[in-house]
């Protein structure tokens, strides 16, 4: 199975036939837009004998910001302070090294951190929200989830 990302180029060969075209969002999934009038979905095209490749990914935006991020297939990433990538969960037998893979293809990240600074982040906002003393009411959540003051 392809991993298919809206905007890849995409080209459908069944012999002498070679429809090429970008994904598009249409409906409940991507299409191969081939005109402005005319898109295939990837299953309608499979089913009548094409072999789909991967012309070129669309490259997915990366976050810019130092940090550890899961990929969307749950895996950790570091991405460290000089802007190298290392994915933790396939990095382990080269700690320090930089990957050799392109991290786009991984995306979208999700910025993982510490449980007491999102906690610290959410009462915060609860608090600045919602009118009267809950500041105080609130100590013992952010005792109970680690919040350091």
């Amino acid at each position: 199975m392809n991993d298919w990302k809206e905007g890849d180029l995409v080209e459908a060969v069944k012999g002498e036939t070679v429809i090429r075209g970008r994904l598009i969002s249409r409906g409940n999934g991507l299409v191969l837009n081939l005109t402005l009038a005319i898109a295939s979905d990837i299953p309608h095209l499979e089913a009548n004998g094409y072999t789909l490749t991967r012309v070129e990914h669309v490259k997915s935006e990366l976050p810019t910001e130092p940090g550890v991020y899961e990929d969307r297939e749950g895996d950790a990433w570091l991405l460290a302070a000089n802007c190298e990538w290392h994915c933790l969960t396939v990095d382990l037998r080269h700690v320090g090294k930089p990957i050799e893979f392109d991290p786009s293809l991984y995306a979208p990240f999700t910025r993982i951190e510490p449980v007491p600074v999102t906690a610290k982040k959410v009462l915060d906002r609860v608090s600045q929200i919602l009118p009267g003393p809950f500041p105080n009411e609130f100590s013992g959540l952010a005792r109970e989830f680690g919040v350091q003051s």
